[in-house]
């Protein structure tokens, strides 16, 4: 690149706008002075700013030419429209209309008499197809799920006189557009069936195939009336199953589970895909949860809920003996939540609120080592609670990929007390927990 004509270097200072140099030289290439008497600056070389405009420029263009990705939590509709002898009809103008919110989709059948719409959101639809010189044809009640592909072929009759056919759509039995294998858990399984800890990840345990997550599970195993992080299923462990919601990633990228599990008044629906996963999906080779959230419809509609346990209808726990007062637990669920219209049959709402207040005692048990075990010259009796580690000269134990406690002796070898140890004295000479 040339130097800046005379008389430009005393209006940009090189050593402020090096880095801007750099970033627009091509267009200061094409606009600089064709004088040496007369400099022209371009407007974004007189501003005070440090910073190149063209940088920003080019943020703003990718975001507008970026080509869109549609969630695997919508639903796609298509099919062929042919008449009464099957022959294929071009050019007809096929219209979808979800039931609950008015919102309509239309698009013309090519050529060959295919139609197709993708991303339609899951609900309910009406399909209206219709052509000059054909009878119209509405199909009623015809249910899309979340990451389904239904084929609907319409057959239209010549027009005698003017009238219109209505049918009712029928579930099909397989869905032969797609190579997945899979359930959905529907929104009425989801919203009505009874749910200890309301969390929609336990619902996955419905599907063929699935199970909980053992106590020495990879993951969180289930916890007291809080549910699971994950589950198991088609014989792949819990940190191989993927979580989508609206087509957005929820998966942690240490533990391979799902961040956080959004209230159970949100999920609309789910899907599990156990096998044969599409082309779109990767990064995981388990099963692909694709979770699609309400919206608001063209009513309003809300709830308000408050879900409440304590320890009185709940079993003791095995190491609580009858002898013992059983241990106090507590637990408030409560919430609300609202959907309807911001303007009819164009924009919608649904807002949730769930609040959680747990009380509860936890024990723990655990044995304590004496001094002389803690110093490695007696052996440490038995534990049936703890983890049998044997000491050796690493300066690391690993378990699972987790780093262990090193100064727990648990056999009876006489050994240094400084041996896997660095700082032996600054071992503190009070009960510890678990170890982690």
């Amino acid at each position: 690149m040339e130097p800046y004509p005379a008389g430009c270097e005393n209006l940009l200072p090189r050593e402020r706008f090096g880095i801007s140099r750099s970033l627009c030289g091509g267009i200061w290439e094409s606009l600089r002075c064709q004088s040496r008497r007369a400099c022209v600056l371009p407007p974004w070389r007189r501003s005070s700013s440090p910073y190149c405009p063209l940088s920003w420029l080019c943020t703003v263009l990718l975001w507008l030419v970026a080509a869109p990705s549609w969630a695997q939590s919508t639903a796609t509709l298509q099919g062929t429209v042919t008449d009464t002898q099957g022959a294929i009809v071009p050019g007809a103008s096929v219209t979808a209309t979800n039931e609950a919110t008015g919102v309509q989709r239309t698009v013309t059948t090519d050529s060959a008499g295919h139609y197709q719409m993708a991303a339609l959101p899951v609900g309910s639809y009406r399909l209206d197809a219709r052509l000059a010189g054909f009878q119209p044809k509405v199909v009623n009640a015809i249910r899309l799920e979340v990451a389904q592909t239904v084929v609907l072929n319409v057959q239209l009759g010549l027009s005698g006189v003017s009238e219109e056919i209505a049918v009712t759509a029928e579930a099909p039995v397989i869905e032969s557009a797609t190579t997945s294998v899979g359930q959905v858990i529907n929104q009425r399984t989801v919203q009505e069936i009874p749910l200890n800890g309301r969390h929609f990840v336990d619902l996955g345990l419905l599907i063929p195939g699935s199970v909980a997550p053992s106590q020495t599970g990879f993951l969180t195993a289930p916890l007291r009336g809080q549910g699971s992080f994950a589950f198991n299923t088609a014989g792949n462990r819990e940190d191989t199953v993927n979580f989508m919601v609206n087509g957005v990633n929820l998966n942690d990228q240490v533990q391979n589970q799902i961040t956080f599990q959004p209230s159970i008044n949100t999920v609309s629906e789910f899907k599990v895909d156990n096998q044969t996963l599409s082309a779109e999906y990767g990064r995981s080779s388990g099963a692909v949860v694709n979770i699609a959230t309400r919206s608001g419809t063209n009513s309003f509609h809300g709830e308000l809920f408050e879900f409440y346990r304590n320890q009185d209808l709940d079993a003791r726990n095995f190491f609580n003996v009858a002898s013992q007062p059983q241990s106090p637990f507590k637990r408030n669920q409560f919430g609300a939540n609202l959907g309807g219209p911001l303007a009819k049959n164009k924009a919608f709402f649904f807002v949730t609120y769930e609040g959680l207040r747990q009380r509860q005692q936890l024990d723990f048990n655990s044995g304590v080592l004496s001094d002389a075990q803690r110093a490695a010259v007696q052996p440490a009796p038995p534990d049936p609670g703890r983890e049998r580690h044997q000491r050796h000269r690493s300066p690391a134990l690993h378990r699972h990929g987790r780093r262990e406690r090193e100064h727990r002796p648990v056999d009876g070898r006489r050994e240094s007390p400084a041996l896997g140890q660095r700082h032996p004295a600054r071992l503190l000479r009070v009960p510890e927990g678990p170890p982690g």
